[in-house]
């Protein structure tokens, strides 16, 4: 029976592998990429914990830009796939659902639900089926509604199979460390092509490591995790520790201030909550801290990307950090455009509140914007975009999935009975607040689908730990 087992796979890899090559001759390279895509299509089917994992590691280790790094293959992954309506991303991730929901039916158990994260993701959902129906009926054809709200679809369905593969197939401690080392390889990766030369974005003629918001995000999530176990007094491993300040360097030299701030405000948020029981008396200083992030980045502009720095000549580090002055608005059109564009997002809104303007519709510009290349069916707020592309339903649901996100994450941080998952949620508690705050300059939820693949990862981390922190403050005390 052994011999059996072993020999079949040989044979049928066999002949793929001569069906590959003797194809080869008459359709050149995609006879040959064609039936490996299809064989590790059906492993990726038989084992859902690598369909999940190659689902999310695939968009967090390779950028878009073809300029990123040492080839220009890997960015590939975003481009269609001939004669289909998808890209490899979005096929990954179908593939993920196809595997979670064939071992659910194949084994007859279930991961369980989503808790307080699945409510908000469902009222998305039926957010983005009512945008669809608004930017239909205002005139966008099919193709533009589908390009409109096709980033979306990671961010609502990989929290449902990351709840059906972590713990049935993979512990949660596993997921996370596993999470945690793509954040200190995306860091290390990200300094190395600073090192060399390889980056694709600069900023006043200075060079960066990151400019897309999935590398910053994951590194600041990272790194809050290493200061939360630290402050806490938990032991890592020695590779943990010395990824911390990689992934933080590789943040500081992304020079996106969004990210400055919003890890800035983390660490504060966990500084306060990682002393544990005094953390109650410190309620008012983390709204203040808050108060002060929503201040720099919504009040005046200045948490906005790529930008020039402040004053006349100034680049680097010094030039990023004094283009936080709130005064150094007037000096950046890039700035003055995000304000000129949320009037008119605003202005279009006030015409239709609760619908918005639907999927693959632009807001008209009525009043004068800095810069008049950049299309209009996009606003550098996440909640304004929400809004505008699905309506009332969008507001509330990104609002209501964002409140959700942090209570679970405050239950794991007070109930979970391993340690380190308590860390990681207070990391990723502190880092969805940083996050939020980090979307009133620029929209990552909902427009990317890189960066819905990695908050829909850790969104569904969180339930995973929300429903074992609920468990064991239900189960019986020993006699």
């Amino acid at each position: 029976m052994s011999s059996r087992r072993t020999t079949l796979p040989a044979f049928v890899a066999s002949l793929v592998a001569a069906l590959a090559l003797v194809g080869s001759l008459r359709f050149g390279v995609l006879a040959i990429v064609a039936p490996l895509a299809l064989v590790a299509g059906l492993a990726l089917l038989a084992r859902p914990e690598w369909a999940l994992g190659v689902a999310v590691a695939l968009p967090i280790l390779v950028e878009p830009e073809p300029d990123w790094g040492p080839s220009t293959v890997p960015s590939r992954l975003y481009e269609l796939i001939p004669g289909t309506k998808l890209d490899p991303l979005e096929l990954l991730v179908l593939l993920a659902v196809a595997a979670a929901l064939l071992h659910r039916r194949a084994t007859g158990t279930s991961g369980g639900t989503l808790g307080p994260i699945g409510p908000p993701l469902v009222l998305l959902g039926l957010a983005l089926v009512a945008g669809t129906v608004t930017g239909y009926d205002a005139g966008a054809g099919p193709t533009t509604i589908v390009n409109a709200g096709r980033h979306a679809i990671p961010l609502l369905v990989l929290p449902f199979v990351v709840v059906q593969v972590v713990g049935l197939r993979v512990a949660l401690r596993t997921a996370l460390g596993a999470l945690l080392a793509l954040a200190a390889f995306k860091g290390l990766a990200g300094l190395g092509a600073l090192a060399t030369g390889l980056t694709a974005g600069s900023v006043g003629g200075q060079a960066l490591t990151y400019y897309n918001a999935p590398a910053n995000a994951l590194c600041m999530f990272g790194a809050l995790f290493v200061v939360a176990a630290t402050v806490r007094r938990l032991p890592l491993p020695l590779w943990m520790y010395g990824a911390g300040p990689v992934m933080v360097a590789s943040l500081v030299l992304s020079y996106r201030r969004s990210f400055w701030v919003a890890t800035a405000l983390a660490l504060v948020l966990v500084g306060l909550f990682a002393i544990g029981r005094q953390s109650r008396r410190l309620g008012l200083p983390a709204l203040a801290a808050t108060a002060v992030a929503l201040f720099l980045t919504l009040g005046s502009g200045v948490g906005s990307g790529l930008t020039p720095a402040a004053g006349p000549g100034a680049t680097g580090l010094g030039g990023r950090l004094a283009s936080l002055d709130p005064t150094a608005i007037s000096q950046s059109k890039d700035d003055r455009y995000r304000i000129g564009e949320r009037r008119n997002v605003l202005a279009g809104l006030r015409e239709a509140p609760v619908s918005g303007l639907g999927l693959g519709v632009e807001y008209r510009a009525r009043y004068p914007l800095s810069i008049g290349s950049i299309p209009r069916d996009y606003v550098h707020f996440a909640s304004l975009w929400w809004w505008m592309k699905t309506g009332i339903l969008g507001l509330v649901g990104y609002v209501w999935l964002v409140l959700a996100a942090m209570w679970a994450a405050a239950r794991i941080v007070r109930s979970h009975p391993d340690p380190r998952v308590r860390a990681a949620g207070l990391a990723a508690g502190a880092g969805l607040v940083g996050y939020a705050v980090a979307e009133t300059t620029a929209t990552f939820t909902g427009p990317d689908a890189r960066s819905g693949v990695l908050l829909g990862t850790v969104l569904g981390l969180l339930a995973v730990a929300h429903r074992e922190a609920v468990e064991d403050e239900r189960a019986p005390l020993p006699a």
